[in-house]
């Protein structure tokens, strides 16, 4: 549900990137070199909330990155670019939102040396304040992700690097589509065509960023869902200190085609009236995802099982205390009576009414048990749950 604003933004920066005004100050610049020549490296992937994050390093010290397959230039965080004492080389206005943009001389992925890269520039306070555990000081885009092959797994949160596929491993029963780019027009993110029952539905663009699967508006697939079985998730969104409502509906596809060659049989999508044709983390981390786009390839192989289920809710982390800001209606808590804004002060017996960051996060990734045991304080009273871990499909039966 935290998702909206910052992928908004996301968006009116990728736009940004595609200006004509971005087009011509790039091509008055040195381009983007990569060095050494022949490289594979291998490295740690932290992965927050199914978004891909590594760690880079820039004048000898190391930040968090997250790899954002849908933008074509970098980012970097307002405050890195001050301590940097970088000079802004150019302002692009787009929908009403000025870009600014630097030129960052070296950034290295372990021993792969990245130089003369045009960065643009946001405020990263309130994504961070939304997600505290794995806080970001810059997103890696398009202009460096074209430098080589880039392998994500998810499960084993791993990230290969390399500058040809030939050194890379890849079982018999991968399956390989072609990827489409609008490269004429400076826009290099990956586009693929989406098919239900071989029929062609649209165009959908690969999405790192997004914390959610295969994402549609509510029209595009009205004639081929079954729109009496769907979950409805509702939840709540910070900005600037204001709590405004949020919701979307999952479902489940029968049969779904991505590419020439992909089929993926009960596809989870997501849908509401203002989603855009995107596929997320929450897909692809149920596969070893290869980018290539040298030969525009995007290779998918089988991969181990990340857990599919739900108790049904969020936690959410607000002055030292833990709340619920999601809630997905008709599962367990829901139907228990887990309510959005709740303070939860227990959890499985530990108290976690006056809670540290540190103390949140190791909580927040430890719900590897089959059911929960929640205390939360609502009106002066407490009030006790036990939950049980539901699949997401067996909630759409």
């Amino acid at each position: 549900m935290k998702n909206t604003l910052f992928y908004s933004i996301l968006l009116i920066l990728a736009a940004s990137c595609t200006t004509a005004k971005y087009k011509q100050m790039v091509e008055k610049l040195p381009l983007t070199s990569v060095a050494p020549l022949h490289f594979k490296e291998e490295m740690k992937m932290e992965v927050s909330e199914f978004r891909p994050i590594v760690k880079v390093k820039i004048n000898g010290l190391f930040y968090n990155f997250m790899i954002d397959t849908s933008n074509d230039c970098c980012i970097l965080d307002s405050t890195l670019v001050s301590s940097l004492g970088l000079a802004f080389i150019a302002k692009v206005k787009n929908q009403n939102f000025n870009t600014k943009f630097v030129e960052l001389n070296t950034l290295n992925i372990q021993n792969i040396e990245f130089s003369k890269i045009i960065c643009s520039v946001f405020d990263f306070r309130e994504y961070n304040q939304t997600y505290p555990c794995l806080p970001i000081q810059g997103v890696i885009g398009v202009n460096l992700l074209k430098k080589g092959v880039w392998q994500f797994d998810y499960f084993d949160e791993k990230l290969t690097f390399a500058n040809h596929r030939d050194s890379l491993t890849f079982p018999k029963n991968s399956k390989t589509i072609g990827f489409v780019t609008y490269s004429q027009n400076g826009v290099d993110v990956p586009i693929v065509p989406v098919r239900v029952n071989q029929n062609y539905i649209c165009d959908a663009f690969f999405n790192t960023v997004s914390n959610q699967g295969l994402t549609f508006p509510s029209g595009l697939l009205q004639n081929v869902l079954d729109t009496t079985k769907y979950l409805t998730w509702t939840g709540i969104e910070h900005c600037r200190d204001e709590i405004l409502s949020d919701s979307y509906k999952s479902y489940s596809l029968p049969k779904l085609n991505i590419g020439d060659v992909f089929d993926i049989q009960d596809a989870f999508v997501f849908s509401d009236k203002e989603s855009i044709v995107s596929i997320g983390g929450y897909f692809l981390k149920d596969y070893i995802s290869t980018f290539d786009w040298n030969k525009k390839q995007i290779t998918f192989s089988p991969n181990k099982q990340i857990d599919n289920a739900t108790f049904g809710f969020c936690l959410d982390f607000k002055n030292n205390k833990t709340y619920v800001d999601c809630l997905i209606k008709n599962t367990p808590a829901d139907k228990a009576g887990i309510r959005l804004n709740d303070h939860i002060v227990k959890i499985n017996d530990q108290d976690v009414s006056n809670i540290s960051l540190e103390d949140f996060c190791n909580i927040e990734n430890s719900y590897s048990q089959d059911s929960v045991k929640v205390s939360v304080k609502r009106n002066n009273e407490i009030l006790d749950f036990i939950l049980p871990k539901t699949n997401f499909k067996d909630l759409l039966k």
